[in-house]
């Protein structure tokens, strides 16, 4: 009897010791499963974190050559913590492409390499990307937001237009794009913005009528426009496609372009290569002066700055590059007595430029203007506007420049003035001659220039627009010195781990 129970009590035993150890082995192996299951999360988020590391160097490759500045090697990006590096190499050497319009885009082909840790995790991607680059002034309009063309007189455009965002096309007469090219890189409207109303005018692009009825919302809209314009109107849905682009953030002091010029003036002061040579200069090529700006309402002070002086002496920038700004008082910078350009100029400004009179009319150069907002006054100005003269009479004037400016938005029942006023009015134009030959491009927002489109009322009144894209921008050797490029990417092979 006392060794059945023994024989019992081991065999107790050895059943409690097999369960234990079953249990044991289940429990290790759940805890494997575990471990397991944490390092596949661990390493998926140590990938996650990585790829976001290739987004933060696409975006600086992007910046760089929008701003045309040398890519960075590589660089670091901390997110949630956790610090990401990455390194950029420039794979070949770059190479230019022209579509069947002319416009012309340097590619370059990149390998980037991002890396982390996370909980002892290693994450790792490589990623090929060919990006291009386009000078924005080889289009006649380039705008990063919505287009709007509503001319009310009638008129005729030739050259590129392009739109980060939608199209809005109208005429009060009627309008005819002579183009090859028009894209959207969202929707496209046979109608106004401030109101949807159509215009009564009628629009063509080549020698084929808009219908007003059709537009990127119509269900027959990319079948009916491959059909009219064989490919040349495109929207998002057709494959157009957004171009990033520079900052207003360029303009600023100690931006890029006050990096980057030869020649400095600030408040009324002038700096070549770094040293102040306001005293070299001519008496009056530098003034402050004071004009009356009618969409601001206001007296604005201006640093007048006389081109013909300029070039007589021996600091005209020799890079072409010329940054000019009010800070003390930051309201205007005046650009006077301009026919004739020394040379190849790009003009910039974080504040609102004045182009007074015929400019870069003899022995035209590649010319720029690029501020807060461009204004232009005629040869009949004479500065004597005030909010009691009413409007004074303009006179035939000719522009040969790229002009980038700020504007406004269209909001529900407020028009911005669109793209037949996005250089600036400030006089009675009526039955005179406006002339510009060069680009028109809308990046940013106005950040000082900021009064309401108002026609009539005090502030001026249409020229007869004889706008056109200067074809001389199709060759990159004649474009303005420092001109703004759009950037597209183009995403290659991806592959992850070591």
């Amino acid at each position: 009897m006392r060794n059945e129970r023994g024989i019992s009590l081991l065999s107790v035993l050895v059943v409690m010791i097999l369960v234990g150890g079953i249990a044991f082995a289940f429990f290790d192996l759940s805890m494997n499963e575990a471990r397991a299951l944490d390092q596949v999360r661990n390493r998926m988020k140590a990938t996650y974190l990585a790829e976001a590391g290739i987004e933060e160097a696409m975006f600086r490759i992007r910046q760089a050559m929008a701003g045309q500045q040398a890519i960075p090697t590589g660089g670091s990006i901390t997110i949630a913590g956790t610090p990401v590096t990455f390194t950029i190499v420039d794979l070949v050497p770059g190479w230019t492409e022209t579509d069947p319009t002319g416009l012309q885009t340097l590619y370059r082909q990149f390998e980037i390499v991002a890396h982390t840790r996370y909980n002892k995790a290693l994450g790792r991607v490589t990623r090929v990307v060919v990006v291009g680059a386009l000078p924005v002034f080889q289009f006649l309009a380039f705008y990063e937001n919505d287009l709007e063309i509503q001319p009310g007189p009638a008129a005729i455009f030739h050259g590129r237009i392009h739109t980060n965002q939608r199209l809005y096309v109208g005429a009060g007469e009627s309008m005819k794009l002579e183009t090859e090219y028009v894209q959207a890189a969202e929707t496209m409207h046979r109608r106004r913005k401030d109101d949807g109303s159509i215009m009564t005018g009628w629009v063509e692009i080549g020698s084929v009528p808009w219908d007003s009825m059709l537009e990127s919302s119509s269900p027959d809209w990319p079948v009916r426009a491959r059909a009219l314009w064989e490919g040349k109107v495109k929207d998002g849905s057709m494959g157009a496609r957004r171009m990033d682009i520079p900052s207003a953030a360029s303009l600023d002091i100690n931006g890029y372009y006050h990096q980057c010029a030869e020649l400095i003036v600030i408040d009324d002061q002038a700096y070549y290569g770094g040293t102040n040579i306001t005293t070299f200069l001519e008496p009056g090529t530098l003034q402050t002066q004071s004009i009356y700006d009618a969409r601001e309402q206001i007296h604005v002070p201006v640093t007048r700055v006389n081109m013909r002086l300029l070039n007589s002496s021996a600091y005209f920038p020799r890079n072409g590059l010329l940054y000019a700004a009010q800070i003390s008082h930051p309201r205007g910078i005046m650009i006077d007595e301009g026919s004739e350009l020394s040379g190849p100029l790009t003009i910039v400004s974080p504040n609102p430029v004045y182009v007074r009179g015929d400019y870069n009319t003899l022995n035209k150069k590649p010319a720029a203007v690029i501020s807060d907002a461009v204004n232009l006054l005629s040869n009949g100005w004479t500065g004597l506007k005030s909010p009691a003269s009413g409007l004074p009479e303009a006179a035939d004037t000719t522009y040969n420049t790229a002009i980038l400016s700020g504007n406004l938005d269209t909001t529900s029942g407020a028009y911005n003035g669109g793209f037949e006023n996005l250089p600036r009015f400030h006089e009675n134009w009526t039955g005179r001659a406006c002339k510009i030959r060069g680009s028109f491009v809308n990046l940013w927002r106005s950040r000082l220039a900021t009064g309401a489109w108002v026609y009539g009322e005090g502030r001026y009144t249409a020229p007869n627009r004889d706008w056109d894209f200067d074809s001389d921008f199709n060759d990159p050797r004649k474009l303005p010195p420092f001109s703004p490029m759009a950037v597209s990417v183009i995403r290659t092979t991806y592959k992850e781990g070591y």
